[in-house]
């Protein structure tokens, strides 16, 4: 459930195009175990559903798809 909090501004380190889909790799300050898989994550007024996390240069990267 999206609280309206935003506690973090990430950035985009990466797009990709696939099957219709664009998939964004995002770099977080948050550290990777306070990123769930499945979370919903607001980017940018869109809540999306992490699907894919691993480190990242200052915290964790996670992907998500629209």
């Amino acid at each position: 459930m999206f609280t309206g909090l935003v506690t973090d501004v990430g950035t985009v380190a990466k797009a990709e195009h696939r099957n219709g889909l664009t998939r964004f790799q995002i770099e977080s300050g948050f550290p990777l175990e306070e990123i769930a898989l499945g979370a919903s994550i607001l980017h940018s007024g869109v809540c999306l559903t992490v699907v894919e996390r691993q480190e990242g240069e200052r915290g964790a990267r996670f992907a998500v798809e629209a």
